[in-house]
């Protein structure tokens, strides 16, 4: 969740891919980052033995834009698969 709300926030948190390091980190914007995610993301869960057992499911029954495992049918998918992708070659 973090990475995908980082290619969509990059303009407007002004955050930049490390590419020299190859890493998933936005360098010195990861503190922006968290500051927006501090602000504005919450977040949810429940334990559950086997959560894999169940995944799927809960993801196709949930609009879950920013997952893209078991999510292919979501009409968010491809634009967040080209943004995270366009991440990895873009500073």
């Amino acid at each position: 969740m973090r990475r995908s709300l980082g290619v969509l926030l990059r303009t407007k948190l002004k955050l930049q891919a490390d590419l020299t390091r190859k890493s998933k980190s936005f360098g010195e914007g990861e503190a922006r980052l968290s500051d927006w995610m501090e602000r504005n993301a919450y977040v949810a869960w429940i334990e559950y033995p086997e959560p894999w057992a169940v995944e799927k499911r809960v993801i196709e029954s949930l609009d879950l834009p920013l997952n893209l495992a078991h999510n292919r049918a979501h009409p968010f998918w491809m634009n967040l698969t080209e943004a995270r992708s366009r991440r990895r070659t873009v500073p």
